[in-house]
């Protein structure tokens, strides 16, 4: 028998009586309940495989020969082409694991879906994941024909010829439910709103067999690349002759990866025993490699350990004409010519997302605008989901209002009062998603992401210090910085002063941003006996939510005494001598002796460290001593035996003082240290009194 006979068109009565020898002999039995051949290594797996009985087959081939060729528009690929790659695949939004049609005969529709899904996409630039459930459902009750019973691409044209639009994925019930071949979703449940309008569809022949006059690969595989490369998805059947044939595919399926390339005419010329036929969406090719070119084919068998994108590859340089001998040709090249009039709303969303920053106990309202660029009416619903942490319920400091609605073609945008509310919540942050749902088939669900910054001020003393105003008069004021260390702006508030656990004190604070701080003098305050105890706190009216009440305030003690006794001034008594204690150019301690040359002295200082100690009296020298001030009491001791020296002495002072100006001098060198300068000014006074 002619190996064509199956794919004769016009071939005579002889062959139309090859044509139903090979149909009796290779299809005599009925429909596609026979099962697949389950392989090793995939448990009780079963991929299931289309076996038609005599009149679906002939429709099938008669639907073939008599579709419209596909326009092929680069002919010069029909010569030998350089090599390339091209892929549709980002065109289809698929999941690889969900595309699996079970145990359901319908892998021609699958195949056909993508088609579909890839030239919506391409002409209205929606990249949306079309229903399979929806023809599985609904072909009985459209086109007569049983779900899970096998089928050609033209089946999927006449359906969608029918119901002229094709259903999102994502629609009630339109997601897939029938891999156990149950067929028991009805019809009538699975939502047709939104929808993508259909004007125009219907299935083409790529020419690749000899009865299109393409009598050498080269051609056929032009013809194949032309299609693609009109981002047009092919629909490819093939047929294999035997149960072996098949256990062999469906073993390269289970066991390889992805990158292995199938031969897919090694079985050609083989005797066809209850042949079965597949299949698959081609999205691409590789011949970058001459010596390992290509096409990419996408299953619905789901997903293998090795194939996790549902992909496989088989030889671009293989037998196009491939038969066998009681049926004829094995590899049939279809595509889909379909136009879509979208008159579909299009939703906006402005802004995209909120970032919000309140002070606790706050409520403030922000605006979310829904518009509609599309053709249709857009209706929408409002619902939020708070994602701080898992769960996603219902967030309760965020409401949206109102939480539906319809915006018509060529309105003006809706305007959503969003409420962002922070009472009851602790200081941080929290997030959430604004859910808006709308009969947008692109965009069925649009997420707007949300974001609360909790924060409040928090007002600390950084720095106080003490300073005397008039230290004989013991009055002296105090210097202390209030910082905002929060993340909000702190208003006005008022600091206040407490002594010795006395009344309090209040002080205006201005506001201060974050970061912001206000150094103030507070005074003047009198010293009460020996030292004071000084406690200063910021915001202490409580007028300001912070978020750490317990770091407001500063303390500290102002008066620390010391105390010393020094011995003689001078040799002799030289009455009251002034001693004063200086601390960076300022006085902090003073007292006069008792006129016999011994006096006793006090002193109240801020803090401990490097003082000076400057003894004075009229018409003398000042003697300067450095001191430390620690913790203990000191002593004062001022030259010990020498003291005090006169700036001038009477006229005719003689020879006695020079010489003890002299023996002071000598002597200074040591323990009285009087210096060389102070010896001249001793000399010099002298000889000016002489």
């Amino acid at each position: 028998m002619n190996k064509r006979i199956c794919g004769i068109k016009n071939g005579g009565l002889a062959g139309i009586l090859s044509v139903v020898v090979c149909l009796i002999l290779a299809f005599a039995f009925v429909g596609l309940n026979v099962p697949g051949i389950v392989q090793a290594g995939d448990g009780n797996r079963i991929y299931p495989v289309m076996q038609p009985d005599r009149e679906t087959m002939e429709e099938w081939i008669e639907s073939y020969n008599s579709a419209p060729r596909a326009s092929i528009e680069m002919r010069g690929l029909q010569g030998a082409s350089t090599g390339g790659l091209l892929s549709l695949l980002d065109h289809l939004d698929y999941t690889a694991s969900e595309r699996d049609q079970g145990s359901c005969g319908n892998c021609w529709a699958w195949a056909g879906t993508g088609c579909m899904g890839i030239a919506l996409d391409v002409q209205e630039g929606i990249k949306g994941r079309l229903s399979v459930q929806y023809l599985n459902s609904c072909e009985d009750d459209i086109i007569g024909k049983p779900c899970c019973d096998g089928g050609w691409l033209s089946n999927l044209a006449d359906f969608y010829t029918a119901t002229n639009m094709a259903i999102p994925w994502s629609n009630t019930n339109a997601y897939w439910q029938d891999g156990d071949a149950s067929c028991d979703t009805n019809c009538g449940s699975i939502s047709t709103d939104p929808n993508y309008p259909i004007t125009s569809i219907q299935e083409q022949v790529v020419p690749t067999l000899p009865l299109d006059g393409v009598m050498d690969q080269a051609t056929a595989i032009a013809n194949i690349k032309d299609v693609l490369s009109q981002d047009r998805a092919v629909w490819f059947g093939f047929f294999l002759p035997t149960g072996a044939a098949w256990s062999d595919f469906k073993s390269f399926w289970n066991t390889s990866g992805e990158s292995i390339v199938y031969d897919m005419d090694k079985f050609c010329g083989v005797p066809d025993e209850l042949a079965g036929a597949h299949a698959v969406l081609c999205v691409g090719y590789n011949d970058t490699d001459p010596d390992n070119a290509y096409w990419i084919m996408l299953n619905s068998w789901g997903t293998t350990a090795r194939r996790p994108n549902g992909l496989f590859r088989i030889d671009m340089d293989m037998d196009y004409g491939c038969s066998y001998p009681i049926c004829g040709y094995a590899f049939y090249w279809q595509t889909l010519d379909i136009a879509f009039a979208m008159n579909v709303p299009d939703i906006t969303l402005s802004p995209e997302s909120f970032d919000v920053t309140l002070p606790s106990n706050t409520t403030q309202d922000y605006t979310l605008t829904i518009g509609n660029e599309g053709s249709a009416n857009l209706d929408y619903t409002i619902s939020d989901e708070d994602t701080t942490e898992a769960g996603r319920a219902d967030c309760t400091w965020l409401d949206e209002t109102p939480d539906s609605g319809t915006v018509v073609t060529g309105g003006p945008a809706d305007n959503i009062t969003v409420s962002f509310n922070s009472t009851g919540l602790s200081v941080g942050d929290y997030s959430a998603d604004i859910v808006v749902s709308s009969n947008d088939p692109d965009e069925n669900s649009e997420i707007v992401p949300v974001v609360l910054h909790v924060v409040v001020p928090d007002l600390v003393i950084t720095e106080k210090h003490e300073e005397w105003i008039d230290f004989e008069a013991k009055s002296y004021n105090i210097t202390c910085t209030v910082e905002n260390q929060g993340d909000l702006v702190a208003g006005a508030s008022k600091t206040g002063v407490c002594i010795d656990a006395g009344s309090w004190g209040f002080y205006d604070c201005p506001a201060l941003e974050p970061g912001a701080s206000n150094c103030s003098t507070l005074g003047p305050f009198i010293l009460s006996g020996d030292s004071d105890s000084i406690l200063v706190c910021a915001d202490k009216q409580d007028e300001i939510d912070e978020s750490d009440e317990g770091n407001n305030c500063s303390q500290n003690t102002w008066g620390t005494v010391i105390a010393g006794v020094t011995k003689e001034v001078n040799c002799q008594p030289l009455g009251e001598v002034t001693i004063k204690l200086y601390n960076n150019g300022g006085v902090e301690g003073m007292t006069t002796s008792d006129g016999e040359g011994n006096y006793s002295f006090t002193a109240y200082i801020s803090t401990q460290g490097n003082y000076e100690l400057v003894a004075s009296k009229a018409d003398f020298l000042d003697e300067t001593q450095p001191v430390t001030v620690g913790a203990s009491n000191i002593t004062l001791d001022f030259c010990g035996d020498h003291g005090l020296i006169p700036l001038t002495t009477p006229k005719g002072g003689g020879l006695d003082y020079f010489l003890l100006c002299m023996n002071l001098y000598l002597e200074g060198w040591g323990e009285c240290n009087i210096g060389l300068d102070k010896f001249l000014a001793t000399l010099n006074a002298y000889l000016e009194s002489w």
